[in-house]
């Protein structure tokens, strides 16, 4: 195949805007009228990743999507499904686990072009390709990320030198794809960004890659019915060569994870989370900065433009953002939280996922 030059990502295929009327915080994003809504109390309420379905549901102000939670034992929930209308306090409806039962789900994030599947990321490295419909969640496939030696546990990374065993520990992973005017979007290419969340000063290790369903499912640029499949663990999706970048946040100020959550714009601009935790019960203290751009090119290789001074585009004092997604269609982000005892809160930022 030849070799095109990069171009940065553009997601095909968004619908109308869609937003819930709530406030942003303090930071340089515009803010809608409201406040944060509150949807969860305690430890196992948290919110830990947050996805759209990637529906148009703009024309009439209606969020539909899922999210995710990073508990550990039997019988507490993995998923739910979230649907706000404006002005309304979200709701939240658990979903049952069908499948390998995953520990400290991290990060989730739809298949473009493939309805109802999602990609949900355990804190381990292990990812869970899932469909999601009616009251469950089912998993199709299973895998592990390229790479998981690196980030964290690397130590030829200089901040990681005396840390040779301390594993990666992620808590972030989006997907997107390219335009079809793109070098890579003549055929549905995906793209994958993961990050391990960095922490106690070391800064976060951000990798991009092509990422591709199994040859029997093909991605879908428009509608109509598609087979869906499961696999063995490890024969279902794969990834292409990863390239790395690292990225330190600006905010909050000490030593906060650097990446407790990432999505990817409708320009590929990377929106990242970052927070500290102190504890079970704070103070917390967030933001979402701009970490760059990704782009994949016409050989399907992933490349990750990063910023040098990475900016803040939103501060979120007294919270743990760990959530993170762009409404379709839209220049408005949800954000959500796990705010360990404090539970789970949400908001909307209007202009955060602008760019």
């Amino acid at each position: 195949m030849e070799r095109r030059s990069p171009s940065r990502i553009r997601l095909a295929g968004l619908g109308a805007a869609a937003a819930l009327a709530l406030t942003a915080g303090t930071g340089t994003a515009q803010a809608a009228d409201g406040d944060w809504y509150h949807v969860g109390d305690g430890m196992t309420s948290g919110i830990s990743g947050i996805a759209t379905d990637g529906t148009h549901h703009g024309r009439d102000g209606t969020l539909h999507g899922v999210v995710v939670r990073d508990n550990k034992k039997p019988g507490e929930n993995r998923i739910a499904r979230i649907t706000a209308h404006p002005g309304e306090k979200p709701r939240l409806t658990p979903l049952s686990w069908k499948g390998p039962l995953p520990t400290d789900l991290e990060a989730i994030d739809r298949v473009p072009g493939a309805p109802g599947q999602y990609v949900a990321l355990a804190s381990a490295g292990t990812g869970y390709r899932i469909q999601v419909a009616h009251r469950s969640a089912r998993v199709l496939d299973t895998f592990e990320l390229p790479g998981k030696a690196g980030g964290d546990g690397n130590p030829d990374i200089p901040d990681n030198a005396d840390k040779p065993n301390k594993p990666d520990n992620y808590e972030s992973f989006a997907l997107a794809r390219p335009a079809a005017s793109s070098p890579a979007g003549e055929d549905g290419a995906l793209i994958a960004v993961w990050a391990d969340r960095g922490d106690d000063g070391r800064p976060s290790t951000l990798r991009a890659a092509s990422f591709s369903l199994p040859d029997d499912e093909t991605p879908a640029r428009t509608g109509g019915s598609r087979t869906v499949r499961a696999h063995p663990a490890g024969e279902g999706v794969t990834f292409g060569e990863v390239h790395t970048a690292r990225v330190r946040a600006p905010y909050p100020a000490g030593d906060p994870r650097s990446a407790s959550d990432l999505k990817i714009t409708g320009s590929g601009e990377l929106l990242v989370g970052s927070a500290t935790d102190p504890g079970d019960d704070g103070p917390f203290d967030s933001g979402v900065y701009s970490a760059g751009h990704v782009a994949l090119d016409g050989a399907h290789t992933g490349r990750i433009e990063a910023a040098e001074h990475p900016e803040v585009l939103e501060r979120f004092p007294g919270h743990k953002v760990e959530a993170l997604t762009c409404l379709p269609g839209s220049d408005k982000a949800v954000v959500g939280t796990d705010d360990e005892n404090a539970g789970s809160s949400v908001k909307t930022v209007t202009g955060l996922c602008a760019r």
